[in-house]
């Protein structure tokens, strides 16, 4: 008892105080009924109830009608019952008094099946003694989490997710069925004094039945001290005004009659009161018994900062719209930017869809390469795709000369070979679903090497005849599906292969299928779509995984922020968290240098800010200047960011135009051989 009244006092980090001092009561007001939405209360404007919404709620209404009252007595239920027996006589109701346990929701009154608060009254009682939680889980889930460590699915570093898992998804009734948790299985045989009293009220012309209802239980097993719960609530009944007893329906599945009468659950305020005066001592008020169940654990501080992107010095961008790159933009030939890629000889090659006007043949795309002699970039097109497609992905192998790309029509991903030297062009139909192959990178043998994440994370890689080897069937990862999804980490070479899911990054024997090694990160940058999912620096053994964070501002607006995690996957831990300074709607590029120096974040913009293009110095962990977007560039769309392989230039493509801004010298990451800059 003494081991358990220390976790009690540690899980509320309130030990100067009594237990009844601790629980507070949820803020509640009272206000008139609204005779629109509660038609027989608001008939006599009766004072109802409401719960107390905070200032910032985006609701119209700073508060809510309570549907019922859960009223929380430090006293045993012996010491209640009278002043309670007292109050119903009075007040006219008709009580019924049994006996039995809480384990279950259901329990059997005046021969009704009533849900009752049985499965939220235990959720109180586990928040408070997570050793029951955990002697299940270690019985139950742990043999088999060994089994995925033998299978190669997880590593032992994962225990510690599948534990904070499993300690918030077990249901109640699931744990308290295991023989050998003595305290679950004391509780579970002790039955309860329970009380039913309810009083009915019907008006003389039957326009209206009000059924008041209160439930007391002693509930002292629950918080290891005497206490008791009073709950309270009325409904209120009506005739429905549009029932239609004579109409005849046919309905295919159930039920699509309309009930003869509406109804609504309230709490009288007046009927609270008079409860409140009788009872014995001071009382909790709450909605439901969750409301006390003790706030979690404060997560441990993180061991890595947060490097906020930088708002000044400003280096201003250089904006090229489509008139300035000459690509016609008349409204049923608007272009629509997919990506763009740059060479070694700096030369830009950007990868669009235009809408024709051929209702047969609606999408065209086309690949263009830009070349800055002059202040003006000047274009030639390097193909255009004679088929209805929509979608390009540009890769360009080390040799700097031999670009790939990938063109997905409706049912059929194509594959593309250009040639930049002498301008040969070669495409092969790629078998089976065009979705199976969109998403792909190069390997290392610098050809195609496809990703099919679903449902068991397979890989393909291309050989030289143009074949292709399934060099990963699946991973035992995948198969678990512990994790979620595994993802593709692009810009990775060869040897480990990395990948991303719902817990962090992990490492994957490209051989056998099984997991090395795995690194937790924080649950924000779990999986999610769109936007991309994890960009790879192999060469100075870093990733960057997004993540994704909400808040609700002064006005009450949810809105979002965004940033990434920069992972040093030799050491296994997280080097920095880079944060966009202001918040956004998505992150919809990465980039990073071609020695992994730089790494280039893009947002777009939420309504109240505009588009966000970020930069951080990865080795010194820090973010060296702002990056300002030219006037009529603030607010398109956002697709794709590039750097430079010589380091001098980063480029942004949106549905406006391209912008480039020209790097400082101190900035500048130049490719050494082998390595070209990557994003996604």
């Amino acid at each position: 008892m003494r081991a358990s009244s220390l976790l009690l006092i540690a899980l509320l980090g309130l030990s100067g105080q009594t237990l009844a001092e601790q629980l507070a009561s949820k803020p509640f007001e009272s206000q008139n009924a609204e005779p629109d939405w509660y038609p027989v209360a608001g008939q006599t404007s009766e004072s109802l109830v409401h719960w107390t919404k905070p200032p910032n709620s985006r609701l119209s209404s700073t508060a809510t009608v309570a549907r019922q009252v859960v009223l929380l007595i430090p006293s045993s239920m012996a010491e209640v019952q009278e002043p309670v027996r007292a109050l119903l006589k009075r007040e006219g109701f008709r009580l019924e008094e049994t006996k039995g346990t809480l384990l279950y929701s259901r329990t059997q009154m005046s021969g009704a099946n009533r849900y009752e608060e049985g499965e939220l009254w235990w959720q109180l009682y586990l928040s408070r003694h997570p050793e029951v939680r955990q002697a299940y889980i270690d019985q139950n889930h742990a043999p088999d989490w060994q089994k995925l460590i033998a299978a190669g699915a997880i590593v032992p570093a994962d225990l510690k997710q599948l534990n904070a898992w499993a300690m918030g998804r077990n249901r109640t009734h699931d744990i308290f069925e295991v023989q050998d948790i003595s305290m679950a299985n004391e509780a579970q045989r002790t039955e309860q004094p329970q009380w039913l009293a309810s009083r009915e009220n019907r008006s003389r012309t039957g326009g209206f039945i009000q059924t008041d209802t209160i439930r007391m239980y002693d509930v002292s097993a629950f918080l290891d001290a005497p206490f008791t719960a009073v709950i309270l609530s009325r409904k209120d009944r009506y005739p429905n005004p549009d029932y239609k007893p004579f109409e005849f329906k046919i309905c295919i599945m159930g039920s699509c009659g309309q009930s003869a009468w509406n109804s609504y659950d309230i709490v009288p305020q007046a009927l609270l009161s008079r409860v409140l005066a009788a009872l014995p001592a001071k009382t909790a008020i709450a909605d439901t018994p969750q409301f006390w169940e003790p706030p979690p654990p404060a997560a441990p501080l993180p061991e890595f900062h947060e490097i906020r992107a930088a708002s000044e010095p400003a280096l201003p961008g250089e904006g090229y719209n489509w008139q300035a790159l000459a690509i016609d933009t008349l409204p049923r030939l608007r272009p629509d930017p997919k990506t763009l890629l740059v060479l070694p000889n700096g030369d830009l090659l950007l990868g669009e869809t235009h809408y024709t006007r051929d209702d047969a043949n609606p999408y065209l795309t086309t690949v263009h390469r830009y070349r800055w002699t002059s202040a003006v970039p000047q274009r030639q097109t390097l193909w255009q795709s004679p088929l209805n497609s929509n979608g390009i992905t540009l890769a360009l192998a080390n040799d700097g000369q031999t670009l790939w790309s990938s063109l997905r029509t409706i049912k059929t991903m194509y594959l593309q070979r250009h040639d930049l030297r002498s301008g040969e062009t070669s495409s092969q139909a790629l078998p089976g679903h065009a979705g199976d192959w969109q998403n792909w990178q190069l390997g290392s043998n610098q050809l195609p090497r496809f990703y099919d994440p679903i449902p068991d994370y397979t890989i393909r890689q291309m050989q030289a005849d143009a074949t292709f080897t399934t060099t990963l069937a699946a991973t035992a990862r995948a198969k678990s599906g512990v994790a979620g999804n595994l993802q593709a980490v692009h810009g990775q070479s060869a040897g480990v292969e990395w990948a991303a899911d719902d817990w962090g990054l992990v490492a994957i024997d490209p051989e056998s299928g099984k997991t090395l090694s795995s690194i937790a990160l924080p649950a924000d940058s779990k999986n999610y779509n769109p936007g991309p999912q994890a960009l790879a620096a192999s060469m100075a053994g870093w990733v960057a995984r997004p993540w994704l964070r909400t808040f609700t501002d002064a006005s009450g607006e949810t809105r979002r922020l965004n940033g990434a995690y920069v992972v040093d996957i030799r050491q296994g831990k997280v080097l920095f968290s880079a944060s966009i300074d202001q918040p956004g709607s998505a992150m919809s590029a990465m980039a990073r240098s071609a020695n992994g120096r730089l790494l280039a974040l893009a947002q777009e913009r939420d309504g109240k800010a505009s588009n966000r293009i970020a930069l951080w110095d990865v080795p010194v962990a820090r973010s060296p200047l702002a990056l300002q977007l030219p006037t009529g560039f603030e607010a398109s769309d956002l697709r794709d960011l590039a750097f430079s392989p010589d380091g001098r230039y980063l480029y942004a493509l949106g549905v406006t135009g391209v912008v480039r801004w020209s790097l400082p010298a101190a900035l500048q990451d130049h490719a050494r051989p082998g390595n070209l800059p990557a994003g996604i």
